[in-house]
């Protein structure tokens, strides 16, 4: 079932109904780094609508820094081949880029968010070397709360 569908269902929801006053945790692993700057922005407040004044929302991001054949090479592409786990991902997901501090900042605005906490981290990814080790790229968590005063209403009507 696609994202889209959940929150078009979510805005359907009367304002006065189970959902008033609810707040979730959601954890969010590597779908901003995918996402164009606007589509990061809205599902930042799509996820805003979700947690509410109580919920909290944990990122965790790919943040490889390098250029996209860096980043092909940190994942054990070569001259000769490229991990077939890697490119069924080249021909069916979409393009990624990297998610860090910048990035949320940009998506996640100060008027309606507080940051508790970030920094960096490794993300653990499908191992694609010959002898199946674990493999890492660099990333980026964050935790946020919605914002007291954000200027949208998220209390229990």
């Amino acid at each position: 079932m696609p994202t889209s569908w959940f929150w078009m269902r979510l805005r359907q929801v009367p304002e006065r109904s189970w959902w008033s006053g609810w707040a979730a945790n959601v954890f969010v692993r590597g779908v901003f780094h995918v996402l164009k700057p606007g589509k990061q922005a809205a599902m930042a407040a799509n996820l805003r609508t979700a947690v509410g004044n109580r919920g909290r929302v944990l990122l965790a991001e790919t943040n490889f820094r390098g250029t996209s054949l860096g980043y092909l090479t940190e994942l054990g592409a070569t001259r000769q081949s490229i991990p077939l786990q890697l490119r069924r991902a080249l021909e069916n997901l979409p393009r990624p880029g990297h998610f860090g501090a910048a990035e949320r900042h940009r998506a996640f605005s100060d008027a309606d968010w507080q940051l508790i906490a970030d920094g960096p981290m490794n993300i653990e990814v499908v191992p694609m070397n010959a002898g199946g080790l674990p493999q890492w790229v660099p990333g980026y968590y964050a935790l946020l709360s919605g914002a007291e005063n954000s200027g949208t209403d998220h209390n229990r009507v």
